[in-house]
């Protein structure tokens, strides 16, 4: 059942990956109902964003994200035979493929984040390189096969567009610190940051793009401080949960501090609830491929 569950996790990642490259290919979306939303695509150079099925690129690789983390944990129960391995480490590649055609710079340091988790790992060495590789593998052919997308992304990030980029983050931060200087007992409430926003006119009224920050905003300082707290406990058990734990949690930190799907929008929650189980799931010993058949 296990296996199941891991495998239908990864493959729903894998369709979404392949439809994100097609439109990353075709430079727009299909607009076919029940595979995707009409509307163009996010241009980076000559390249385009693929989005899959959701609305922005951002939240796609928040869903590969975690289907990435099912995959590494159906590769760490999967018998030692290379056809065993082989679907995962495919999957793996085609997911890291998908997340390189979003150009979020939260996924890129998420991969990061990932591929070192995975080359540092001391036990499972060898099956551990070889899912860094085809992630490695599946981020360049998504990288490079599909124009200058990352390089126009890194230009813009270290140019103007960059500074405005951060000038952007900086005023939801500073968004947020409004919000809590004037509740901080109590703050504005559960889900009602972007309300309370509305109440004074903006240019726009976005979520803070910071889990920290929404959290001290809606439940005050003290709200802040717990899911500093828990942030920082989930990162101490990841790395003391050794690399496979590391290597599922790792990736979605990015978006919990430089975005908002995971934790504001409904579908953004169920994919964290599925990451955190998948976290729980990773701390378990590996189950031979026998016993869970």
């Amino acid at each position: 059942a296990r296996r199941f569950m891991l495998g239908a996790i990864a493959a729903v990642g894998v369709a979404q990956a392949g439809l994100a490259m097609v439109q990353a290919a075709r430079g727009e979306a299909f607009g076919i109902e029940y595979l995707d939303f009409a509307g163009p695509l996010y241009p980076f150079g000559t390249s385009f964003a693929g989005r899959g099925g959701l609305t922005h690129p951002y939240h796609l690789a928040v869903v590969l994200v975690v289907a990435q983390g099912a995959a590494l944990l159906g590769l760490r129960q999967a018998s030692p035979r290379l056809l065993a391995r082989a679907p995962w480490l495919l999957a793996l590649a085609a997911l890291g493929a998908g997340i390189a055609v979003t150009y979020t710079r939260a996924g890129a340091v998420g991969q990061v984040a990932l591929v070192i988790s995975l080359l540092l790992g001391r036990a499972d060495r060898k099956v551990l390189v070889a899912a860094a590789v085809a992630v490695v593998i599946g981020l360049g052919i998504g990288g490079i096969g599909f124009g200058d997308g990352w390089m126009a992304k890194g230009e813009a990030t270290a140019g103007k567009d960059g500074a405005t980029a951060d000038s952007n983050r900086s005023a939801r931060l500073r968004e947020a610190r409004e919000l809590v200087e004037a509740n901080a007992a109590l703050g504005v409430g559960p889900g009602r940051y972007v309300d309370a926003l509305a109440e004074t006119p903006r240019t726009e009224y976005l979520p803070a793009h910071n889990l920290i920050a929404q959290e001290a905003a809606e439940l005050g300082v003290v709200g802040g401080v717990v899911a500093l707290a828990l942030l920082a406990l989930l990162g101490l058990r990841a790395l003391r949960g050794g690399a496979w734990t590391a290597a599922v949690v790792s990736p979605m930190i990015p978006f919990l501090l430089l975005d908002a799907y995971p934790y504001v929008f409904a579908t953004g929650l169920a994919t964290a609830a599925v990451w955190l189980g998948l976290a729980r799931v990773s701390l378990e010993p590996a189950q031979p491929a026998e016993a869970i058949r």
